[in-house]
C-alpha cells in the first residue's frame, strides 16, 4: 500500500507542472495535449554587452556548474581530497574536462569569475524553469558579445553543414524519459545538444539576415504567425511583422521597439501672435510660411527666421527637405538596390503614400516650389543659423515624442514636419529567427513568442533574476523601474532581446520612457518600399541607370549652386515647357551645361562619357510605365511589379 502510494505521489509531482502550464480554459483536451508533449532542448543564441557573461556562458554550456565547482572544493578540503580528486579525475571523462576549464580559467581563485558562472547559471535556471513548465523545453542560452557574435553564428552554420554531408544529423531532439534527481524523485530528461546547433538566434542588421536567408540558414516563419507565434500578433502590428520579407518568405520576426524620430518645426508662439498667427496648415515650404519668416527677417533684430543643426558635406547649412521619394538606384557589384532619399529627377512628392508615382519632379509645382522656398531660406545671408543660444522664429529639430511634448509645454508651437517611418533599418534591426537545422522548428517558433509576449520571461532575460542582478524601486509617481544589484555582472542592450516594450524602465530617468515610445509608435507611418529587395540583378546592363545617376547627380549639383528661389523657379518654367523625352533632354543638357563640362559615368574603374543619345535613351527608359520587353526595368517599375507581387496594386 505504502508503495502505491508513493508511486501516486511521485505521478502527481510529474504531473503537476503540466497542469499548471495548461491553458486558462483547463480542459481536458488542453491538458492531454500538454501531457503527451516530448521534452525537447534548444540552442539559443544571444548578443551580450559584457564579455564575463559570454566568458560564462561558454563554462557552462562545456558543463562547468556551481554545483561541480563546489564539488571539487569540497574534494580539495578533506584531509585526502586531492588523491579522491585524481582518482576521480581518472575514472571520470567528462569531470576531467570540466576540471580543466575549472583550473584554467581560475575558477577556483577568481571571485568576479565565480560571481559572474554563478548570476549566469541562476538566469538560465529561471528562464528553464517558465520554458520547462510551459512547453517541457530546456534553453541553452549561448551569449556572445557583438564583436564575436555572428561569427560564432556562421561557423556554427559551416559546420552543421559539415556534420550533415559526413551523415552525423541528429534526426529527434525529443525524449519521453526520466531520470532520478540528487533527492531520488523521478524528473524530466532533456535531450543534449552539440554547439554547432543553432535553433533560435538573433539578427540585427539587414545584411546578415539576407546572407543568411541566402545561405538557406533560416526557417520560413510565415506560417508560425497563424500557429505557434499567433499571440505575437496583439502585441505587433501584423504589417510591422510581414515587413520583414526576403524574396517573398519571412525569414525571421521583428521586435518591437521604439521607431525612429520626429522631424518638427518649433514655432515662437509670442512671434506668431505678434505677426497675426494665421499660418493654419501652412508647412515650412509654403509660400505662406516664407512669407512670415520674409517678416521675421526684415523686421525682427536680432532674431534669425530659422535654426537647423543640419549641414552638407561641405559644411553649409541645410533646410532638410523630406518631401519627396526619389527613384534612384545603386548598382554595385551587379547588384541594385534602392535609395529612395538620395536625390533623382524622377520620384514622388508624397513619400507617406501608401502607392507611389513615377513624376518628372523638375516639372512638379509642388515639389520646384517647396525646393524655391528651401534655395531662398539657405542662400540668404543671415537667415539661417545653427547656433543653438541665438533667437529664432522657428527651429527645426530631430526628436522623440517626449521631447516634442516637453517643447510644447514651454510654450512652442509644433509642426510635425515628419512622423517616425518604419523603414528597412527599423525592422531589421532588431530580429529573431529559427535555424534551417533545427529540429523542432515548432518548440523554436514557441520560445520566440515567449519572449516576445511574457513579461516574466522577458525581463528574466533581459536584467537576470529580481534581488539577485536587480532589485525593483518606485518613483512618486508609484511607477517601478530597475536598479542593479552591487556586483551584478548580467548586461544586455534591450533592443537585442525581444519586445522592449514587456521589460521594466532601465532606470528612474526613464521610468515613462515605455509609454512615450508607445505613443510614438502610434505616430509612426509605413515606407512605401518596406521590405523591398532584390534577390537577382537585372537581367540586361546597367548602363541607362549609370548614366541616368550621373545626370541626376549633375542636376542635383547645379539646383545647389543656385543662388536664389528665382533660378529655382526658372528652372521650373524651364521643365514645364517640355513635353517629350527628346525636349527635356535638350532642358537638361542646359542644366548641366553639357556643351562645356560632358556628362561622365563610370563602369567599374573605367569612366566614360555620355553622349547626348545615351541621355535621351536613359530618359525614356526612366519614364517606362508598362513592361518592353526591350528593355530592363527602371526602378518605378521594378517598384511596381514588386506591388503586384504583395497584392498592393493590381496588375495594369
Amino acid at each position: 500500500m505504502k508503495k502505491k502510494i508513493l508511486c501516486l505521489v511521485l505521478a502527481m509531482l510529474m504531473v503537476l507542472p503540466l497542469l499548471a502550464s495548461c491553458n486558462k480554459d483547463g480542459s481536458i483536451e488542453s491538458i492531454n495535449a500538454e501531457a503527451s508533449r516530448y521534452t525537447t532542448t534548444l540552442n539559443v543564441w544571444l548578443i551580450t554587452e559584457e564579455q564575463a557573461v559570454a566568458d560564462a556562458s561558454a563554462w557552462i554550456f562545456d558543463g562547468v556548474t556551481p554545483k561541480i565547482l563546489a564539488e571539487v572544493e569540497t574534494l580539495l578540503k578533506k584531509p585526502n581530497g586531492q588523491e579522491e580528486l585524481n582518482n576521480k579525475l581518472a575514472s571520470d571523462e567528462a569531470f576531467a574536462k570540466q576540471y580543466k576549464l575549472i583550473t584554467d580559467n581560475s575558477l577556483l581563485t577568481d571571485a568576479a569569475k565565480r560571481s559572474a558562472l554563478q548570476q549566469v547559471w541562476d538566469i538560465s535556471e529561471a528562464i528553464n524553469a517558465l520554458t520547462k513548465a510551459k512547453y517541457k523545453t530546456k534553453l541553452n542560452l549561448r551569449y556572445f558579445t557583438e564583436e564575436k557574435y555572428y561569427a560564432a553564428v556562421e561557423n556554427a552554420f559551416a559546420e552543421h553543414e559539415k556534420q550533415i554531408a559526413a551523415g552525423n544529423t541528429v534526426t529527434k531532439n525529443e525524449s519521453e524519459q526520466t531520470v532520478l534527481n540528487e533527492h531520488g524523485i523521478p524528473e524530466l530528461m532533456y535531450p543534449t545538444l552539440p554547439g554547432y546547433e543553432v535553433d533560435v538566434l538573433f539578427i540585427g542588421d539587414y545584411d546578415n539576415y539576407a546572407l543568411y536567408a541566402g545561405n538557406q540558414w533560416l526557417k520560413d516563419m510565415q506560417m508560425h504567425l497563424s500557429e505557434s507565434a499567433l499571440k505575437l500578433t496583439t502585441y505587433i502590428s501584423t504589417k510591422y511583422l510581414q515587413s520583414a520579407t526576403y524574396n517573398g518568405m519571412m525569414y525571421a520576426l521583428p521586435n518591437n521597439h521604439v521607431v525612429g524620430e520626429y522631424v518638427y518645426l518649433l514655432a515662437d508662439k509670442e512671434m506668431l501672435a505678434e505677426y497675426n498667427g494665421q499660418l493654419g496648415d501652412a508647412t515650412l515650404y509654403d509660400d505662406s510660411f516664407r512669407t512670415y519668416l520674409d517678416w521675421v527677417y526684415e523686421n525682427k533684430t536680432g532674431v534669425y527666421p530659422i535654426y537647423t543643426d543640419a549641414k552638407y558635406a561641405n559644411g553649409d547649412l541645410k533646410i532638410e527637405l523630406d518631401y519627396a521619394h526619389y527613384w534612384s538606384m545603386s548598382y554595385e557589384n551587379g547588384k541594385p538596390q534602392l535609395e529612395p532619399g538620395k536625390f533623382s529627377i524622377y520620384g514622388d512628392v508624397n513619400a507617406n503614400k501608401a502607392v507611389l508615382d513615377n513624376e518628372f519632379l523638375l516639372a512638379n509645382e509642388a515639389y520646384m516650389m517647396a525646393l524655391a522656398n528651401k534655395t531662398h531660406y539657405e542662400k540668404t545671408t543671415g537667415y539661417v543659423t545653427d547656433n543653438a543660444s541665438e533667437n529664432a522664429a522657428v527651429k527645426i529639430m530631430r526628436g522623440t515624442w517626449q521631447e516634442m511634448e516637453a517643447m510644447k509645454a514651454e510654450g512652442y508651437e509644433v509642426l510635425v514636419m515628419q512622423a517616425p517611418v518604419v523603414d528597412d533599418t527599423e525592422i531589421y534591426k532588431s530580429m529573431f529567427a529559427i535555424g534551417s537545422y533545427t529540429v523542432n522548428e515548432k518548440a523554436s517558433a514557441e520560445i520566440i513568442n515567449f519572449i516576445n509576449t511574457d513579461a516574466e520571461v522577458r525581463n528574466l532575460l533581459q536584467y537576470g533574476v529580481k534581488d539577485l542582478n536587480y532589485t525593483l524601486a518606485t518613483d512618486d509617481a508609484g511607477h517601478q523601474y530597475v536598479v542593479p544589484v552591487e556586483g551584478n555582472i548580467y548586461e544586455m542592450d534591450v533592443e537585442k532581446t525581444g519586445n522592449v516594450f514587456l521589460t521594466y524602465p532601465a532606470s528612474k530617468e526613464t521610468v515613462s520612457l515605455w509609454e512615450y515610445q508607445k505613443k510614438q509608435n502610434l505616430d509612426m507611418v509605413y515606407s512605401a518600399v518596406l521590405g523591398m529587395h532584390f534577390a537577382d540583378a537585372p537581367t540586361a546592363d546597367a548602363k541607362n541607370l549609370l548614366v541616368m545617376n550621373a545626370l541626376s547627380e549633375r542636376v542635383a549639383a547645379a539646383i545647389q549652386n543656385m543662388d536664389s528661389m528665382d533660378e529655382v523657379v526658372a528652372l521650373y518654367q524651364d521643365a514645364i515647357s517640355v513635353t517629350h523625352s527628346v525636349s527635356k533632354r535638350d532642358m537638361l543638357l542646359r542644366c548641366i551645361g553639357y556643351d562645356d563640362n560632358p556628362l561622365t559615368y563610370t563602369v567599374g574603374e573605367e569612366t566614360k562619357t555620355a553622349t547626348v543619345q545615351d541621355i535621351g535613351n536613359a530618359i525614356v527608359w526612366m519614364e517606362q510605365q508598362t513592361e518592353n520587353p526591350d528593355m530592363e526595368k527602371n526602378p518605378y517599375l521594378c517598384y511596381y511589379a514588386w506591388c503586384v507581387s504583395i497584392g498592393t496594386i493590381a496588375p495594369r
